[in-house]
């Protein structure tokens, strides 16, 4: 499979996704809005398009892989309340270009540590992150970044 574009758009009930996917290469809107999931274990580091993937996955806690082809993560993780709870967000995603509201409204992201040399675009990236408190990494491409830490602590 290489796209999976709004495969399972709105499907409010599904709660866990377990599956081999071995090269997908667009997940735009795949998961949108699946309100009840939490558990996400598949290896998607080929993954390049990653556009509102889990947008509004607010019970999905956790997410631990490096995502080293992702070109675009427009509001990918947006109003994931519950991610990393507790938790600090380490996954590489060097080629990242555009953060556009990526992790917008992630209330219970602490920490993040990543190298975002690549991103041009980190209009509110983080905007709604009221937990976090720490930042590791470098922005040495980054061309727009309004609102880029609203309401952070």
């Amino acid at each position: 499979m290489t796209s999976g574009r709004e495969m399972f758009y709105n499907c409010t009930s599904l709660s866990t996704f377990d599956s081999t996917m071995m090269r997908i290469d667009d997940g735009t809107g795949m998961f949108y809005n699946c309100i009840a999931l939490t558990d996400f274990t598949p290896y998607i580091s080929s993954i390049r398009i990653g556009n509102d993937m889990f947008n509004g996955c607010k019970k999905l806690t956790s997410f631990n892989q490096n995502m080293n082809e992702l070109t675009e993560g427009r509001s990918m993780f947006y109003n994931c309340s519950s991610l990393l709870p507790y938790r600090s967000w380490t996954n590489e995603m060097p080629k990242l270009k555009d953060g556009t509201f990526m992790f917008g409204n992630c209330n219970n992201l602490f920490a993040f540590t990543s190298d975002l040399e690549s991103v041009e675009f980190g209009d509110d990236m983080f905007n709604g992150c009221g937990k976090l408190t720490s930042y590791y990494g470098q922005f040495s491409s980054l061309v727009d970044a309004n609102r880029m830490f609203l309401n952070c602590l």
